[in-house]
């Protein structure tokens, strides 16, 4: 059974994290992640009115540049390597990809199961964090009104980017933490719905999901 906190086969978060780390960037690869799915959100130029399905508009000189700033390389002048660029815009495609798949088939990049709790915890915090990140970067018109549901759960994820990782292993914890990553997931592609392509109210998770 793949484990929920795994992405697929060809996009490794630790090879991305060690990835990351040798070019200087600040954050780790669950944050990228999250701050790609964030962007990928709101980067759409086509309303849902216009469009049947949503429009890649984040191309890779605009991901590269985006994360080249949120990653603050900037300030220690260094560029992505033609092996740091594969990877980086197979990610992009491969999100987007997720994102648009009527399957069910995305994955938060996170650590897998045998890792630590805290460390699962602090990189859920850091993904959520990533993601409210890039939708605010992601030029999104500060007009757009989304709906009641997919505002409790963004206000939800703002929450969750807080989470303390001090906690103790134990079953019920396992559990809670397992039950937050699906709902974030839930969030996520309902926001992307809600801002890319056309929605029906029946699509949106009830309020009852939300965690508080």
């Amino acid at each position: 059974m793949e484990s929920i906190f795994s992405m697929t086969s060809h996009i490794d978060y630790f090879l991305l994290n060690e990835t990351l780390l040798n070019v200087g960037a600040i954050h780790s690869a669950s944050q990228v992640h999250g701050f790609l799915c964030g962007l990928l959100s709101g980067a759409s130029d086509q309303k849902p009115e216009e469009a049947a399905a949503p429009i890649h508009t984040l191309d890779s000189e605009k991901w590269l540049k985006a994360l080249y700033e949120f990653s603050d390389l900037e300030h220690v002048g260094e560029t992505f390597d033609t092996a740091t660029e594969t990877l980086l815009t197979d990610l992009n495609t491969q999100t987007f990809s997720q994102l648009c798949s009527d399957k069910f088939s995305f994955s938060m990049l996170l650590p897998e199961d045998d890792a630590s709790l805290a460390r699962r915890i602090q990189e859920i915090a850091a993904w959520s964090q990533g993601y409210l990140h890039g939708i605010v970067c992601s030029g999104l018109d500060a007009q757009t009104k989304l709906s009641p549901e997919s505002a409790e759960g963004l206000k939800d994820l703002a929450h969750i980017a807080q989470l303390d990782d001090g906690v103790e292993e134990s079953e019920e914890n396992e559990k809670y933490i397992m039950q937050t990553v699906e709902y974030i997931k839930i969030v996520v592609l309902t926001v992307f719905s809600e801002l890319t392509v056309p929605t029906s109210d029946d699509s949106l998770p009830q309020s009852g999901q939300s965690l508080h």
